[in-house]
């Protein structure tokens, strides 16, 4: 732990910040950018295992709010995992007007390092670490321009992509938490199936990974993101879904990857195989994000 605490203070001594290009120690997500409440309420998450990116945390919480008996999280990058347990603690800590001020920079308490003491006897091992040497050296307002991206999503805007951050709901996920263990593996999506031989799942949610595919794989992306996709299939239980990607709908024809390409996608990602559901957009409310979906259908005997 020494050693990674040595990493991340060279880190930030020298370049004042993390990096933005989503590897191992770059900055993180505080909150979501995608609509989880859209697409989670079109499935029944009761008793579910839930295989997810880690990203901002939020998958996970959802997810187990919706009823999902275990949630496995993988991401590479390991910071997330430490921010996903600060959330974790915070909502087994705080009341819900003290969560929202905390994670809301329009409210005046902010990240304030006098909620964070109540959140850090929640905390254990490398999150308690790296939070309490994070507010050692600096303020609120700094830990957030040099760890996380700057995302100012309003509260009210949030609570539309979220079911957790209803009070009522917020209520109920305390309780939830105190029962609940979540199990982290630290892997890109070209390397999780090494981590799940033994494990099925009955959903795996893989974000928006789908923005990335052109970099992670140089040459036909589309191919062997769906090799890659066809692989995780068979850590699915049967009748399980995989979320392979999210399009959002800010998106410029200029700016697309090969998978918002619709054309180019559907030549690799057939329709007959890859379903597309609609959610109210994260940007433009009369608009809609996208979300290409893939089922693990049961083969009938014969």
């Amino acid at each position: 732990m020494q050693d990674f605490i040595h990493d991340i203070d060279s880190i930030l001594d020298s370049n004042q910040v993390l990096s933005n290009d989503f590897g191992r120690y770059s900055k993180i997500y505080l909150m979501t950018t995608e609509n989880i409440k859209g697409f989670l309420q079109q499935y029944d998450l009761a008793n579910q295992d839930i295989l997810t990116v880690t990203g901002s945390g939020d998958q996970m919480l959802n997810a187990f709010l919706m009823g999902a008996r275990n949630v496995t999280c993988f991401d590479i990058n390991p910071l997330a995992f430490l921010n996903a347990e600060l959330k974790k603690a915070a909502i087994s800590t705080l009341s819900y007007s003290e969560f929202i001020s905390f994670f809301f920079q329009e409210f005046q308490k902010f990240l304030d390092v006098h909620l964070y003491e109540k959140i850090r006897l929640e905390l254990k091992d490398e999150a308690l670490v790296f939070f309490d040497y994070l507010y050692s050296k600096y303020g609120s307002q700094e830990i957030f321009d040099k760890i996380y991206y700057r995302f100012h999503t309003p509260f009210e805007k949030m609570k539309n992509l979220n079911f957790y951050l209803e009070e009522s709901y917020y209520e109920k996920l305390s309780d939830i938490l105190k029962t609940k263990k979540v199990t982290y593996l630290e892997s890109n999506i070209t390397n999780l199936r090494e981590y799940l031989t033994e494990q099925v799942f009955d959903m795996i949610l893989l974000s928006n990974i789908s923005d990335s595919i052109d970099d992670i794989w140089e040459e036909d992306a589309l191919k062997n993101f769906k090799r890659c996709i066809h692989s995780l299939s068979k850590s699915l239980k049967s009748n399980g879904t995989i979320q392979v990607g999210y399009i959002y709908n800010y998106y410029s024809y200029n700016t697309l990857h090969s998978f918002h390409n619709k054309k180019k996608r559907q030549t690799i990602f057939t329709t007959d195989e890859f379903h597309t559901t609609f959610v109210e957009g994260f940007s433009y409310h009369d608009q809609s994000d996208a979300i290409i979906t893939f089922q693990k259908i049961k083969k009938r005997k014969s």
